[in-house]
């Protein structure tokens, strides 16, 4: 149902006539409407009236002390007759009084309406007059005035008019001089009454005057009257001074503003909350806390508790996704004459954070690995944590108020101390180690960082340690500094700190002009050991030989292992020549006295080279190098040796490096070929085979003789892809002449005691017979006596697995070493070759004939076939004829021919037999 107050409050409702007047009271008495005729007729009762003339307001006291009808009732009306009575005038008035209800307040309204039967144009006229008059007999009590257009303009002003406008009274105002004192026009005016609604004429403003007496503030009661054609025709006002009441106002709206300021400016997040608990108003904090603005939080309801005195904590997600923690509090407070509750919003995130940091902290110190000790100025014990009482075996009962020496190990220096409280007291941090003692008596090293604490006044406080076990660190880097200066195997010095020492021994040599002596020592064929007995084997014998010279040199010579089994010996202070000549053959005697390692017994011997500063060398390295070279010098005589250095040693060993640089280009460029010498079946001088064999022509160098760069070879491990590209090139040329010439031939290669050794050889030598599709029994491997000798064990399994494969044996260079008859019975060889020098005598020489009947014979007995080399002579070829020597090979027959050079020779010497 729709509010009876409705209709009043529509603006675009037609007004009722001006001879209709409307009044709207509530239950109580009190106006809450009154038409624009209404208003006018009170100004006759009474022009100072608010709006309610005296002979209405007895009208609605008497209709209101009756019973009203209830609601539920149809509406009921009263019609009486009054007449509204002036000093001047009577006007007759018929009233209509009605009960309403009002849905919105749950409560009734009484309507209140009148009209004027005889209220014609010249009533009007006279009311008019009646205004004027009724104004002029009480202006002399009040500031009333009043302008009438159809009187000539006629503007009348109570004299107190003149005197709130601080104007003279002996020059009377116009409406034109009244509205400019008033800061105004006529236009103003009618537009500020207009702006109110075309049908009202009631129009209230204030302004400020300057008089003589001071600035005052007036208020402005306007009622303007408008003809049928709605031109202004008549104004009656009021002016009010309201100077203090402005002030006040003032006052008022300040300190408003300032409420409003400190609201705004607040650095909390402020709420006004109605009893509801829907926001009346929000700060600008507290926008940026909900992260909305005022017009979307007002009205909102929050679901705060609206309870006194009550503080709750919220979390609220920013638009950044992080949280905000807010502490809310609430009290009630009075709010525009209603009540309500304040709820400030304390942004406590920064705290929180703070106390987490802090509680975090705590627990950090807490459960520490490192033991943390607070004590005071004094250094009495306040605090100790969880590692502490682990570290120390002290709880933390036991030591609080004691000092921290309780700690101390009697181990550590009184100067120690002092230190380190005279920096701790000047507020510096002190760090450093301790060696103190636990609860349980055990020693321990402690890394300790001890800082100040000061005030908020620069004063310290305490002093916070923060300690650290490091026993078991200080045991490892002990241990890894022994590792790093020490041989794991032999305990000896290593390299590095034999260098060291060296350099110190050079360096007191130079104080004392004393001669420093280096030895460098390395024991002969001990890779024969490892290959033959196995590594663990080895190993024993390496530290069997570094005890062996540590025990037979004084304390003051460094015995280092620099790998392997090379040995180095610093001997300072000495005197040279006969000295070092004992002192090395006394080493030589010492190793090679027979070692029993598990219950075998063995000899090794070795191989020293001797330099001396400052003769030999000026540093380290110098020495290090020349003693190197003498002790190969030593080597190539046969080991069991010791050589002194001697400058002529390094040109040979700048050759010898040279070469193998040279060497090392020519198997990349394919520098080195293969030559070929024939092997003549003797007993029809057919060419039955082919020794393979290397040489090399360098660009620079010229040609270099295999005894030059083989040996190099082998000893650099070039010896092997040397081997592999031989074997392939002798393959494929032979394979040719084969199928070119339709006859069997084979091929010799040597085998270098490096590719005995390799665990590939065999497996590599099968992929090269499979590519060229030749025989393994066209292949002839050869073998030296030596080679047996130095790795009997691999190469008995080498040579056995190369003969199951088909590959022919031959054992080269027999009689030059042992001979021995249990190598020829042990090996699977084919062939036997008799050494060259054997024929050189030949057959001149009873002796040399002899020998090598017994080794054709012996070869034959054990089922080889004899190979002599060396053939030069004619007469050599008879005596071999004679004693039954199968083949032969020489310079008689042809030196070594390269590929495209025998070629030649194999068409005559095949051709000639086919």
């Amino acid at each position: 149902m729709p509010s009876p107050l409705q209709p009043f409050l529509e603006p675009s409702r037609p007004q009722p006539a001006s001879e209709t007047l409307t009044w709207l009271f509530t239950p109580a008495g009190q106006l809450l409407l009154a038409s624009p005729s209404a208003q006018q007729l009170s100004l006759l009762s009474d022009p100072y009236a608010i709006i309610v003339p005296n002979w209405l307001q007895q009208v609605v006291e008497r209709a209101l002390a009756t019973d009203r009808p209830s609601l539920e009732q149809a509406p009921q009306v009263e019609n009486l007759r009054v007449a509204l009575v002036t000093e001047v005038v009577h006007i007759p008035l018929t009233l209509e009084l009605q009960w309403l209800a009002d849905t919105d307040s749950g409560s009734t309204l009484l309507l209140v309406t009148g009209s004027c039967q005889d209220l014609n144009q010249s009533l009007l006229s006279d009311w008019q007059q009646l205004q004027f008059l009724e104004a002029q007999r009480l202006s002399h009590k009040v500031s009333y005035w009043s302008w009438n257009r159809e009187q000539a303009n006629q503007f009348f002003a109570a004299p107190q008019v003149y005197v709130l406008l601080g104007q003279d009274s002996n020059q009377p105002l116009t409406l034109e001089t009244f509205l400019q004192s008033c800061r105004g026009s006529l236009d103003d005016l009618q537009s500020a009454a207009t702006s109110l609604g075309n049908q009202r004429s009631h129009w209230i403003g204030d302004f400020q005057v300057h008089t003589a007496q001071g600035d005052r503030w007036l208020e402005c009661h306007c009622l303007l009257h408008h003809d049928s054609e709605g031109q202004l025709i008549s104004i009656v006002g009021n002016l009010k001074d309201i100077t203090e009441e402005h002030h006040i106002l003032s006052l008022i709206q300040d300190s408003e503003a300032r409420f409003q300021a400190v609201l705004e400016n607040n650095p909390n997040g402020i709420l006004i909350l109605d009893e509801q608990g829907e926001v009346l108003y929000a700060n600008s904090t507290a926008e940026q806390l909900f992260g909305k603005s005022h017009r979307e939080l007002k009205g909102k309801y929050l679901g705060f508790p609206l309870s006194f005195n009550i503080t709750i904590h919220l979390d609220l997600v920013q638009s950044d996704r992080s949280l905000r923690h807010v502490d809310v509090s609430i009290v009630p407070i009075p709010w525009k004459q209603s009540k309500a509750y304040l709820a400030l919003l304390t942004d406590v995130t920064n705290l929180y954070q703070t106390q987490q940091r802090l509680q975090l902290l705590q627990e950090a110190t807490e459960k520490s690995p490192v033991s943390i000790v607070i004590t005071n100025r004094e250094g009495s014990i306040e605090y100790v944590n969880q590692a502490f009482e682990s570290i120390t075996g002290y709880s933390a009962q036991e030591v609080i108020g004691q000092n921290p020496r309780i700690l101390q190990s009697g181990l550590m220096p009184l100067g120690f101390y002092q230190n380190l409280w005279a920096t701790i007291t000047a507020g510096k941090i002190w760090r450093g180690e301790f060696h103190n003692r636990r609860k349980n008596g055990e020693l321990f090293w402690e890394r300790t960082s001890i800082s100040p604490v000061k005030d908020l006044a620069g004063q310290i406080v305490h002093f916070v340690a923060v300690k650290e076990d490091v026993t078991e660190q200080k045991r490892n880097r002990e241990l890894l500094d022994h590792q790093a200066n020490y041989d794991g195997l032999t305990d000896l010095p290593n390299r590095t700190l034999a260098l060291d020492r060296l350099r110190q021994a050079i360096a007191l040599s130079e104080r004392s002009n004393d001669a420093v002596v280096v030895m460098l020592l390395d024991l002969d064929r001990f890779k024969n050991v490892n290959d033959t007995l196995g590594h663990s084997y080895g190993d024993r014998l390496l530290q069997a030989v570094a005890q062996r010279l540590r025990y037979s040199l004084p304390r003051e010579m460094t015995i280092s292992r620099l790998g392997g089994d090379e040995f180095l010996i610093i001997c300072p202070s000495v005197e040279e020549g006969i000295h070092i000549e004992k002192l090395s053959q006394k080493l030589l005697q010492v190793i090679s006295q027979p070692i029993v390692i598990e219950a075998e017994e063995l000899v090794i011997t070795a191989s020293i080279g001797v330099a001396c500063y400052p003769n030999d060398g000026s540093t380290p390295e110098v020495l290090m190098r020349n003693a190197d070279t003498a002790m190969y010098s030593a080597k190539r005589n046969g080991g069991n040796d010791f050589q002194l250095f001697m400058p002529t040693m390094n040109a040979a060993a700048h050759e010898r490096i040279q070469l193998e640089t040279h060497l090392r280009h020519a198997l990349e460029q394919y520098q080195l070929k293969v030559f070929y010498q024939p092997i003549i079946n003797l007993e029809d001088g057919r060419v039955v085979g082919l020794e393979a064999l290397s040489r090399w022509h360098d660009p620079q160098l010229g040609n270099i003789t295999p005894d030059r760069f083989i040996p190099i070879a082998e000893e650099t491990g070039l010896i092997v892809p040397l081997g592999y590209r031989v074997i392939e090139q002798a393959c494929q040329d032979v394979a040719k002449w084969q199928q070119q010439y339709g006859q069997p031939l084979w091929v010799a290669v040597n085998l270098s005691p490096r590719q005995l050794r390799s665990s590939r050889f065999v497996q590599t030598t099968l992929k090269i017979l499979n590519r060229y599709d030749f025989r393994p029994d066209a292949l002839k491997l050869e073998v030296t006596e030596q080679m047996l000798m130095d790795d009997t064990a691999s190469a008995t399994q080498m040579l056995y697995t190369l003969h199951e494969q088909g590959i022919q044996l031959a054992l080269d260079d027999f009689g030059t070493g042992y001979s021995a008859l249990s190598y020829l019975r042990r090996y699977p060889f084919q062939s036997l070759k008799v050494d060259k020098s054997f024929l050189s005598d030949l057959p001149d020489s009873a002796e040399s004939c002899a020998l090598v009947k017994t080794i054709v014979a012996m070869a034959h007995g054990l089922g080889m076939q004899a190979i002599a080399e060396g053939v030069e002579t004619e007469e050599h070829v008879q005596f071999l004829k004679e004693i039954g020597c199968e083949y032969a090979q020489g310079f008689f027959f042809s030196r070594p021919l390269p590929a495209a050079e025998i070629e030649p020779f194999l068409a005559q010497s095949i051709g000639s037999i086919s």
